[in-house]
């Protein structure tokens, strides 16, 4: 099974978007869904291609550096100048081989029916999101988790569990931004 995930669709869904990044942050995101993907789908990382828009080029993970190179073992493509992300997944869906094998992962409507039309298996971004970081397990928890969303100083902690050594403290304190402590402080 070869999965075809729409990059950011996903990024949205993993809480990793905001509405503006500070001066690396869009490639910091990037960088910790290749993360948490690498990490969730193990030996099948090397069967995953993340397309993201390319609409400013993007530091070490630059096409024209690099086409298509692989991190950890996922092959991230961006799409080039004039075309977008969706369309890049239309056109892979439109020539694959081996449309069967295949697995869009994305919630968009009209990427979710290009999959159809060809045959080929779709999962929402929610649906996949939720499927793979449910594979990781949480042996440290001795409970389960919370339904409630955790705010402020417990969201970051959350999130610093979560991608805890696929990218430095460092760097994830920085995309979980200013916070402030349950009580306002």
């Amino acid at each position: 099974m070869h999965y075809l995930i729409d990059g950011y669709n996903l990024m949205h869904v993993a809480g990793l978007m905001r509405p503006r990044f500070g001066p690396g942050g869009l490639e910091k995101a990037r960088r910790a869904l290749i993360g948490v993907l690498a990490a969730s789908l193990g030996e099948e990382a090397k069967h995953a291609t993340v397309v993201f828009d390319a609409h400013a080029r993007p530091g070490s993970l630059d096409p024209a550096a690099a086409p298509s190179a692989p991190t950890h073992g996922i092959e991230v493509v961006f799409a080039p100048p004039g075309e977008d992300a969706d369309g890049v997944i239309e056109r892979l869906v439109r020539t694959e081989s081996t449309p069967r094998l295949l697995t869009v992962v994305s919630s968009d409507g009209r990427l979710r029916a290009a999959a159809k039309r060809r045959g080929t298996h779709s999962e929402s971004s929610d649906e996949f999101w939720t499927r793979i970081t449910r594979w990781r397990g949480k042996p440290k928890r001795a409970a389960p988790p919370s339904t409630d969303k955790p705010s402020g100083r417990r969201e970051a902690n959350h999130w610093l569990n979560e991608f805890e050594g696929l990218i430095s403290e460092d760097d994830l304190r920085e995309l979980a931004g200013p916070f402030t402590d349950d009580d306002g402080s």
